[in-house]
């Protein structure tokens, strides 16, 4: 098995530090990605926009990813944010810890400042961040766990 190799500025590197970078993106399958923006990381899956399109790449299938010097990282910020499953029977609620590129996934512009919004579900409270974006766009938590590789993407077209 070969393991991945990523080179941030001629050094190796770890998939997580792709977050909020542009890259050129080999797998192992053959297949190139430019991704526009690598919008997250999460237990070894890759999540990138590539030609409109958000697309989740397993880490240990990266073969190459180079990045563009010429394109600065974007700003990323972690977020507790409410993470309820994806099956239709009641799961319960889990906060997780996202890092997310702090832009708007439909416009690229700034997403809102976060503050702590607490969350009652069956008698408990819970914690986690929300924002407004200045945009108008709404940022769901189940959108931003897709977004942050949480959970597998569904094919969207932005």
């Amino acid at each position: 098995m070969r393991h991945s190799h990523l080179l941030l500025d001629g050094e190796r590197a770890t998939a997580e530090r792709l977050v909020g970078l542009t890259a050129d993106i080999t797998t192992r399958q053959g297949t190139t990605y430019t991704a526009e923006l690598v919008r997250g990381y999460y237990a070894g899956q890759v999540v990138l926009r590539h030609a409109d399109t958000w697309v989740q790449i397993d880490a240990a299938d990266i073969t190459t990813g180079r990045t563009h010097d010429d394109i600065p990282p974007a700003i990323t910020r972690t977020v507790r944010v409410a993470d309820r499953g994806t099956s239709r029977s009641y799961e319960g609620v889990t906060i997780r810890r996202v890092t997310l590129v702090w832009t708007c996934p439909y416009c690229g512009r700034p997403r809102g400042e976060p503050r702590t919004s607490r969350i009652p579900e069956d008698g408990e409270y819970y914690y986690a961040d929300a924002w407004s974006n200045p945009c108008a766009h709404t940022d769901m938590y189940a959108q931003v766990l897709v977004e942050a590789g949480v959970h597998l993407v569904q094919r969207v077209e932005a």
